[in-house]
């Protein structure tokens, strides 16, 4: 097995898919297998799993669901339009966050049922706090959550359990 490199060119970070930690692989090693440091797991070395990646032009648009898109005629709105919403729904996001103390917003990207642990896309790390025993069987992956202090709202189905930064 390979070592992950400590190299700063052309380099992404990804999360291992058994402890969660975050790795940093030369773009060279992606597909070889590598040790994680942090639990010693062979870990695929993959840009599926990669940690701050872009994925639109409009991040805070991409909450929305068709629903909230079709009510905004939004496939109407031009490049501007659009840009002007995201940075409204951000400076809002950062109002809420300064105010409610611990935050997260997002889908969730993994979940760790054994060890009790959920990963958003955001890769923020949560462990579902003593008094909840288990994930619920509903919750899955792509399910949009909220975090705000301490509690897990999952938007898609209501359910909130109690939750704390691992």
């Amino acid at each position: 097995m390979t070592e992950p490199t400590r190299d700063e060119d052309d380099t992404f970070r990804f999360l291992c898919p058994h402890c969660l930690a975050t790795l940093r692989a030369s773009a060279s090693l992606e597909g070889e297998t590598v040790a994680c440091p942090g639990c010693s797991e062979a870990v695929t070395v993959t840009r599926e799993n990669e940690v701050g990646a872009v994925q639109s032009d409009f991040p805070m648009l991409d909450t929305l669901n068709q629903k909230q898109k079709d009510a905004l005629e939004f496939e109407r709105l031009d490049e501007t339009q659009k840009q002007i919403l995201n940075d409204w729904a951000f400076a809002v996001y950062n109002a809420g966050e300064q105010a409610a103390g611990e935050k997260a917003v997002g889908k969730i990207k993994r979940l760790l049922s054994s060890e009790r642990k959920l990963l958003l896309d955001d890769a923020s790390r949560w462990q579902l706090a003593e008094a909840t025993a288990t994930i619920p069987e509903a919750w899955q992956e792509e399910d949009r959550v909220a975090v705000i202090d301490g509690a897990m709202h999952n938007l898609e189905n209501g359910e909130i359990v109690a939750v704390v930064r691992p």
